[in-house]
């Protein structure tokens, strides 16, 4: 609900977001793993910067994709529908198999 049912993602960069929440003292600790979680997608290249690119401008909290994954839930979770890259911005199939994955695992 919180994309408007996948019609906005938002348009503010990922990397900023985490790495300002990750300077701020309230939940620093907390971002800066975030932060750290959104630089592996890139150096493990299951993701692209064009990807994490969109989040949800109004949380300001750093999630992205069709279903508002933090970084570590995309590192822990996120699975790739065989074309190679894990894409939860643009790929429905990959959008499907990481929330059933996610849904999943955490016994849900």
């Amino acid at each position: 609900m919180e994309t408007n049912y996948d019609s906005y993602q938002g348009n503010t960069d990922t990397f900023s977001t985490l790495a300002t929440l990750a300077y701020e003292g309230r939940r620093a600790s907390f971002f800066r793993e975030q932060l750290i979680d959104a630089m592996r997608m890139i150096d493990r290249r299951e993701a692209n910067t064009d990807d994490l690119d969109i989040y949800l401008k109004d949380s300001c909290a750093g999630v992205f994709g069709h279903v508002q994954f933090m970084p570590s839930t995309f590192v822990n979770f996120a699975i790739d529908d065989n074309d190679g890259t894990i894409n939860i911005v643009h790929s429905v199939a990959d959008v499907k198999a990481s929330s059933a994955n996610y849904l999943s695992q955490v016994c849900w």
